[in-house]
């Protein structure tokens, strides 16, 4: 028999280890397929962001923030979570106005356009800072520095097109002077037509 050839003492050894290894037997058993949200789950769970933007505009806004930038994305995700609707439509509007307003696909974006954007992602992100329960003093102050250097950018390009529209004013004033008389000679026409059916 078995007990002869191991000897009492080797049952226990061998009882011990059998029960050792059921006792772990659940730690090696398959772990339960995780539940997968449905489309339906999905866009009820981003509708209730926000009573006032629907779950469909809102998981487009998403997507395209995380396409762009996926640290904010997850930042902003755990603002959204916290259901503060107030903050949740000023954050939701201001990544409208950045996304759904921009020039469309069929044309390229202007500098300025393009300038006004960053500066607008940029105030985005300063808004998700200020939602953090410890604020990161350091990050705040790239973020603001970002802001005034995009800033000067288009008070700089601004400042292009104000001196082109200065020389072509001067321009125009200076082409008047050398036509002055045909213009007032025109100006007369019109004052002394006698046609009675002329505007």
């Amino acid at each position: 028999m078995l007990r002869e050839r191991i000897g009492s003492h080797g049952v226990f050894i061998i009882l011990t280890i059998g029960a050792i290894l059921l006792s772990l037997a659940p730690c090696f058993a398959a772990e339960p397929a995780q539940k997968t949200e449905s489309a339906e789950d999905v866009l009820a769970k981003l509708s209730s962001y926000s009573p006032a933007i629907p779950g469909a505009e809102v998981k487009a806004l998403l997507a395209a923030l995380a396409h762009e930038s996926p640290e904010l994305q997850t930042r902003l995700v755990a603002v959204l979570d916290q259901k503060n609707y107030r903050l949740n439509d000023q954050l939701l509007g201001m990544l409208a106005q950045i996304y759904f307003q921009a020039p469309g696909a069929q044309r390229k974006a202007s500098k300025a356009e393009e300038l006004a954007r960053k500066e607008l992602l940029k105030e985005f992100e300063v808004q998700l800072f200020l939602q953090q329960k410890e604020v990161d003093k350091a990050q705040l102050k790239k973020a603001l520095a970002d802001i005034f250097a995009i800033k000067q950018e288009r008070n700089k390009l601004r400042l292009v097109e104000l001196e082109s529209e200065v020389d072509q004013f001067k321009k125009t004033i200076a082409d008047r002077d050398k036509n002055k008389n045909a213009i007032i000679d025109r100006k007369l026409g019109t004052l002394l037509d006698s046609d009675p059916l002329a505007w």
